[in-house]
């Protein structure tokens, strides 16, 4: 009887000890995290899970929970979306623990702890404000929250929202500019505002500078005239047009090159016409994948090679409403992410003017029979002038 109460007593012993260790081990082994991925765009990416013992997760899912974690270091990296910033909130029983800004997040997993990763996406750009001349006060909205930015061009702003943006540039009055300009910026580019100033004869009020010239004894001196090859560079884009005047009513042509001088290929060109669409109409198709937007016309460049042109061209019709004297502008600007821009950004600008004539311009052989009939008819009429005076 001794004999099986101690055996009793002892696979009891054994049991209680089995039933404890279990425990411990359901407890060691019931560690879990929570990966959830946040995106504005529904675009997400790969993750690594890397685990004590060399072992790893990997997955693309946007949410995802790993149970049975044993206690250790983790680290968990992931690759972004193109064009976007990642950051990495680890919470721990509703409170924050650590927050990365970067792809990749290292922690420590205790036992029987559970855990929530949100790893989040944000997309910004750059938007830039030109002008010429430069030294121009402007004043930026966005059209999302009504924020403002100042500041006098050039100006670069990193790090903004992929929202629509509006610049109004403060010249006078009766300068001949969009007052107003609105785009959107795109999430992981750079937005470039440009504004060329024609006031007639009279100069731009530039930020700082006086609009009228301060009076003084010595007579103004004219500056040195720059080196060529420095402050005159090659143009990098060029728009001509079929004809220089044009009825109204009638079509012309414009035709748009871009020419990489550079010695390295340029990446991911935006050229953009801007046209005012009270005076013209532009006639569809457009071609190289030319679309409007609002009254632009855009084209996208993937790459250009060293010493390779792109080239497109386009119809548009003077509206019926246009008089003679009046005239049509196109102003052609080019961007690009290499450097060439920021050394020559006047190169990369051409602008294009067609008047409005009485007679539509013909050309060649045409203009001169033209201009032989003028010719005829008034030898005729002064002819009959003279032999009616005979006659009396």
């Amino acid at each position: 009887m001794r004999t099986l109460k101690a055996l009793s007593t002892g696979i009891a012993a054994i049991a209680l000890l089995m039933s404890f260790t279990t425990a411990n081990s359901a407890q060691a082994a019931g560690s879990s995290l929570f990966i959830d991925q946040k995106s504005p765009i529904a675009e997400y990416g790969h993750w690594i899970v890397d685990m004590p013992g060399d072992a790893t997760f990997r997955s693309s899912l946007k949410t995802k929970v790993l149970n049975d974690l044993d206690a250790g270091t983790y680290t968990v990296s992931i690759t972004n979306p193109a064009g976007s910033l990642t950051k990495m909130t680890l919470v721990h029983s509703g409170t924050p623990v650590q927050e990365v800004t970067g792809n990749s997040i290292t922690f420590e997993v205790l036992d029987g702890t559970s855990y929530r990763l949100t790893i989040e996406f944000v997309y910004t750009g750059t938007v830039e404000v030109r002008s010429d001349p430069q030294n121009v006060f402007f004043e930026m909205e966005s059209l999302a929250d009504g924020r403002t930015f100042t500041g006098i061009t050039p100006a670069v702003f990193t790090d903004m929202p992929p929202v629509g943006y509006k610049v109004k540039y403060d010249i006078e009055p009766d300068c001949e500019v969009q007052k107003d300009m609105q785009r959107e910026l795109i999430h992981g580019s750079r937005l470039v505002f440009w504004a060329d100033f024609t006031c007639g004869d009279r100069r731009v009020p530039l930020a700082g500078k006086a609009p009228v010239p301060l009076g003084t004894d010595r007579p103004a001196t004219k500056a040195p005239r720059p080196n060529a090859h420095v402050d005159m560079p090659a143009q990098r884009i060029v728009q001509t047009s079929s004809m220089s005047e044009v009825v109204a009513g009638g079509n012309v042509r414009f035709n748009v090159t871009i020419s990489n001088m550079t010695r390295e290929t340029l990446h991911n060109i935006d050229v953009v016409d801007r046209y005012n669409p009270e005076m013209i109409d532009i006639v569809q198709p457009l071609f190289d994948g030319g679309v409007i937007d609002g009254n632009e016309i855009a084209w996208y460049v993937p790459k250009l090679y060293a010493g390779q042109t792109w080239t497109t061209s386009f119809t548009v019709r003077a509206k019926d409403h246009l008089t003679a004297g009046d005239r049509i502008v196109l102003l052609a600007h080019a961007y690009s992410d290499e450097a060439d821009f920021d050394l020559y950004p006047e190169a990369w600008s051409s602008v294009s003017g067609v008047g409005i004539a009485y007679m539509p311009q013909t050309g060649g052989k045409y203009d001169i029979l033209f201009a032989l009939a003028a010719l005829l008819g008034a030898a005729v009429v002064t002819n009959m002038t003279i032999r009616k005076k005979q006659l009396n």
